[in-house]
């Protein structure tokens, strides 16, 4: 028929292809109109203007035969899925020559395009289903892990069947994938060689086999859904829509490659429907989207994006998010419903999911029955559509032959247009002629709105030869190229082929066009807007982010086909760079900038769990900024080492000979026992005693004493022992508390001693003690110790913690002791304890990378008392309990302080044996709570947002308790004893209980040494 000699414009009604079965709707004709905005889903298109103001708009996505490969099922002689006589070939094409009504430009099924063209062939290369990119049961967006036991299934919520669990779908997709390879490539064989040496009981025997193992594992779940057999609601349809009747071998025999690709991947798709969960697709990995970051980060819930297309329909789950619509009623072959599912469609078990699933929606259908739209109904779209507050529009249609046509700036210019549409990102489909536009675009800048084209990349990451491209064209401000505004600093690109998508009635399809890449940079965006509402006011700034986070393809930088690069949503949802971050410190009831470079990267060995107290890093970008927090933890410089290996604590002991033979300190330490510290006592000489102690240099390289100059000292007292005098450099915790039957360093320390692990914090160093009998039986002593540790040589961290810590403030702690001794009996002492510590920035032996935390330091007091008691046989019992209290030094001008009083404790007791089973062997059993912080609470003042809906800043404490939830127990035995020649055999054993961890026990190691001198 002849096109009405009257009709100034028509619009194009849209025809949907999915897997290559075309739906095409009835041309309209219409009177007079403005403008002409035509929408078409497949792929390229040609205009018809019957007058100036004709600007063909359409949907960019939808209308590629996914596989299609050197067969066009829409030309030639031969239509693979309707038999030999193809309606759309020859002379009797209505829709080609003179009698087409949409020749032209407009032309739905004008072009070379074919979505699985060569390499992205769905079951070739990186894009087989059962291996590689899109590996559904492989990665980090495995939605069969975590939670979810791997060898039990799920119940199907809408049957209450048993689904298959985890392991048997793995293993289900592996072997059906194995035997469809096997399969395929004989057909492949056949096809290309027609070789008959392929025996047709085999290839039946192979199709059976995919069948039957699809029914084991699948059966159940299909019939309990469906109240039909496997065959008839799954089977028979699937092979009915590819004409396989009863002769399945002939049946699969006459599909082509790509029917055949399309036939497997239907499959695929059919029986995860049944799965359970969500489905996983090639596109996530690609763009670094998990579902896990859309829960950490916001999953749009205080965002509205706006959709810009034709009707959301026959999705409920879709539906129920949207609050606004407007436009017309048409579906455009459920466009619109597959843009929105890759958008908003929830993670309910069931289809796909959506980048903000929680996101509100309002749409605007500007398409009408014809599937067209003209540019007025555009930006009646955008007034519509910015009333719901729309922070973003996505608008996956576009005009042929355009990236981007020059209409768009009259639109965003418009009087109704720009009374409404500032503070809005706009994401527009770049087409899918596969062109690169060659022509100025003239487009004047507006920083109340932001502006992305978007363009698609196949699965192998490459520019699909669908999508068109930015060139190098300019956008220009009254004819002018402004440098760097060009339409590539706008560009960037998604995957945009082989989509998994809701299709419009009910189910999932498949679709390719750079119609389903735009949803995924408007997703990004939401996420981006929900986590920093503010954002939403700065639309430049948030473009910005979304463009300067890309992942660069092709070419150095920019470019003329990738533009900014490939949608990278993880890195958008992190800081551009890590050097820029600065935070804010209180100085003097002032706010101090920082830069985030001045911080360590810290948390080695932490001692406290800060938990919901953070540390917030702000980003600059233009006009306003972002925040990131980080576990305040993660600045704490702890300085206990936990031993996790039996390999590592062995190593500690052998680096040491932790047993001295001879007697202690020679008469200045009576009882004689394992001691870390070995010594020479002098003859008397004019009524004095003298003595020297030192140590094996490697005795202090573990559990932080490390760095420092071994244990050395001289001790010297008249022979009526009244007065001694001890000083020297090493273990002064030893020398001051004068507890006999704890002799190691380890007593002291406080991840592993229970003595006095606060006075052990400022052991180390040089110290004094100086000793008085006030009695027969009573001795008092005084004495100070003190400390200093440099991370960076701490031999108990790894050389990568090391590395870390260099330039961190060294460890600085003093303490001052006051010690009472008592002999009531000739075999018992009884001693009781005062101790202070100061720490110059740490607190219990805690400090911060930020100068402003813990800068005064703190104070802690202490109480010991002691008890030992020498039995007969050469059985020594001790015992020992501490209690303390820590305070922080200074008042409020510090980030970090405490609220009031710490307190912690720690006890030890031990039992020792010489002469177990020969004379001169030793044995000490020990058990030991290590330092515990009983009570105690820690300010923090930090300066963070404080306005989630302005990105407001300000001063905010928080407090946190640094109480101890797991009490810890050690029990510890030592055996040694001398061998012939000077040397010695020794074992150890070492046990740790965790009261509160439920696992009782939880490290048990032992080991021994032998030393033979030669």
């Amino acid at each position: 028929m002849k096109r009405p000699s009257n009709i100034r414009s028509s619009k194009l009604a849209i025809a949907t292809i999915i897997f290559g079965t075309a739906v095409p709707a009835l041309a309209q004709t219409t009177d007079s109109v403005a403008d002409s905005v035509v929408a078409d889903t497949n792929g390229a298109q040609e205009s018809v203007q019957a007058s100036k103001d004709v600007r063909p708009i359409v949907p960019m996505g939808g209308s590629i035969d996914p596989f299609s490969g050197s067969i066009d099922p829409f030309s030639g002689s031969l239509d693979p899925f309707s038999g030999s006589i193809d309606p759309f070939a020859g002379n009797i094409n209505p829709f080609e020559g003179n009698i087409d009504p949409f020749a032209g430009n407009l032309n739905p099924f004008h072009g070379e395009i074919r979505a699985l063209w060569g390499a992205i062939d769905p079951f070739g290369g990186n894009l087989d289903p059962f291996a590689g990119n899109v590996d559904p049961f492989a990665g980090n967006v495995d939605p069969f892990r975590g939670n979810l036991d791997p060898f039990a299934g799920q119940t199907d919520p809408l049957s209450g069947a048993t689904l298959p669990s985890y392991m048997e779908m793995n293993g289900f997709w592996h072997s059906f994938g194995a035997t469809w390879r096997e399969t395929n490539l004989q057909l492949n064989d056949i096809a290309e060689n027609g070789n008959t040496g392929v025996k047709r009981d085999v290839l039946e025997a192979q199709i059976n086999s995919l069948i039957s193992q699809s029914q084991n594992v699948w059966g159940n779940a299909i019939q309990a859904r469906t109240g039909q057999s496997f065959e008839a609601s799954f089977l028979d349809p699937l092979f009915a829509k590819f004409g396989i009747s009863d002769n399945r071998v002939w049946g699969f025999r006459s599909l082509s490659q790509a029917q055949r690709a399309q036939l497997v991947t239907e499959w695929f798709d059919g029986l995860m429907q049944y799965s359970g969960n969500d489905r996983v697709d090639h596109w996530m990995r690609t763009i670094n989207w998990t579902p896990e970051l859309t829960k950490i980060q916001g999953s749009g819930a205080d965002s509205v994006i706006g959709i810009l297309d034709s009707s959301i329909v026959n999705d409920p789950d879709l539906e129920g998010n949207v609050f606004h619509s407007g436009g017309y009623q048409a579906h455009v072959g459920g466009h619109g419903t597959g843009v929105a599912s890759l958008l908003i469609a929830d993670h309910d078990g069931f289809g796909v999911m959506g980048i903000a699933p929680n996101a509100s929606v309002a749409t605007y259908n500007p398409f009408d029955d014809t599937g067209s739209a003209s540019w007025a109904d555009i930006r009646a779209g955008i007034v519509s559509l910015k009333s719901a507050n729309a922070s973003v529009i996505n608008m996956s249609l576009g005009v042929s032959g355009w990236t981007l046509h020059p209409e768009w700036n009259n639109v965003f210019n418009d009087s109704n247009v720009k009374l409404v549409a500032k503070d809005t990102v706009f994401v527009i489909a770049a087409g899918n002629d596969g062109m690169t536009q060659t022509q100025n675009v003239e487009f004047k800048r507006n920083s109340d709105i932001g502006l992305i084209v978007v363009g698609a990349v196949d699965p192998l990451g490459n520019i699909s030869s669908l999508s068109n491209k930015p060139g190098s064209v300019c956008l220009t401000d009254q004819g002018n190229c402004v440098s760097d505004y060009h339409l590539r600093d706008i560009f960037i690109v998604a995957p945009g082929e082989l989509i998994l998508m809701s299709d419009g009635n009910g189910g999932v399809t498949r679709r390719s066009g750079t119609s389903f890449a735009a949803p995924l940079v408007s997703g990004a965006i939401t996420l981006l807007h929900d986590r920093w509402p503010w954002l939403a006011e700065h639309p430049e700034e948030t473009v910005r982010i979304i463009l300067d986070s890309a992942q660069d393809l092709g070419a150095p930088g920019v470019d003329d086909v990738y533009g900014a690069g490939l949608l990278d949503v993880e890195a958008s949802q992190s800081p551009l760079s890590f050097d820029s971050l600065s935070f804010y410190e209180h100085r003097g009831g002032k706010k101090v900038q920082r830069r985030a470079a001045d911080l360590q990267q810290t948390g080695v060995g932490a001692t406290w769990n800060a938990e919901g107290v953070f540390l917030t890093m702000f980003e600059n970008i233009g006009k306003t900024h972002r925040d990131f927090v980080v576990p305040f933890s993660s600045q704490l410089i702890g300085q206990k080492s936990n031993v996790t290996g039996s390999n590592e604590y062995f190593q500690s002991y052998i680096t040491q000979r932790f047993v001295d033979w001879s007697t202690g300190f020679s008469g200045l330490n009576a009882s004689g026992g394992f001691t870390d510290i070995a010594s020479y006592s002098s003859p008397k000489r004019e009524g004095w005693n003298f003595a020297v102690s030192a140590a094996n240099p490697t005795a202090y390289l573990r559990n932080g004493r490390q760095g420092e100059i071994p244990h050395s000292a001289v001790k010297f007292g008249d022979a009526a022992g009244k007065f001694s005098f001890n000083a020297g450099y090493g273990q002064g915790a030893i020398a001051l508390l004068g507890q006999n039957s704890f002799g190691l360093t380890s007593d002291y320390d406080t991840d592993t001693g229970g003595l006095n692990p606060v006075l052990g914090l400022a052991s180390g160093g040089g110290f004094v003690d100086a000793e008085f009998a006030v009695s027969k039986n009573t001795k008092i002593a005084f004495g100070m110790t003190s400390r200093r540790l440099d991370h960076s040589e701490n031999m108990a961290l790894t050389e990568a913690e090391r590395g870390q810590l260099r330039g961190a403030k060294d460890y600085q702690a003093s303490a001052f002791n006051l010690r009472m001794t008592h002999k009531p009996l000739k075999a018992a002492t009884v001693s009781v304890s005062f101790a202070t510590l100061n720490e110059k920035d740490g607190l219990l032996g805690v400090q911060s990378a930020l100068d402003n935390d813990l800068r005064h330091g703190s104070t802690s007091r202490t109480m010991t008392v002691g008890a030992s008691f020498d039995l007969p046989h050469g059985i020594n019992i001790a015992a020992s309990a501490t209690a303390a209290l820590t305070k922080s030094n200074g008042g409020t001008d510090q980030n970090l302080r405490t609220s009031g009083n710490v307190r912690s404790s720690a006890y030890a007791f031990s039992i020792g044996k010489q002469g177990l089973m020969r004379k001169d062997d030793r044995l000490r059993l020990s058990f030991t709570q290590p330092l515990h912080v009983e009570n105690g609470t820690l300010e923090y003042s930090a300066v963070e947002v404080i306005d989630r809906s302005t990105g407001e800043i300000g001063n905010v404490t928080r407090d946190f308790r640094i109480t101890d939830q797991s009490r810890r127990f050690t029990g510890e035995f030592l055996y040694a004893t001398p061998i012939k020649g000077g040397g010695e055999l020794s074992f150890f054993g070492r046990a740790q209980y965790d009261a509160n961890s439920g696992a009782g026990v939880n490290q048990i190691i032992a080991g021994g040494l032998l030393s033979v001198p030669f």
